[in-house]
């Protein structure tokens, strides 16, 4: 939360090394999007598998972030 407190209001989260998200990452990431809203700020998701794609789709999350493949298209979205 540093780097949002020093002014980043956008960020990609790229999931194309991660294997498995627990139960905290979705929470992360609420978290995240929570403190960059005010700002206006933009998450933006690329990349994830098919573990990590259902978690979030359970979890509601892919109705209410911006989610990319691949990671060029994130940065065009966050870059507008």
């Amino acid at each position: 939360m540093a780097e949002i407190a020093s002014g980043i209001d956008k960020i990609i989260i790229d999931f194309s090394k991660i294997d498995y998200i627990s139960s905290s990452g979705p929470r992360i990431i609420l978290k995240t999007a929570k403190v960059l809203k005010p700002k206006n700020g933009i998450v933006a998701i690329c990349n994830t598998n098919e573990q990590i794609h259902e978690v979030l789709e359970t979890s509601g999350f892919l109705d209410i972030l911006n989610t990319f493949n691949p990671l060029g298209d994130a940065v065009s979205f966050v870059n507008y």
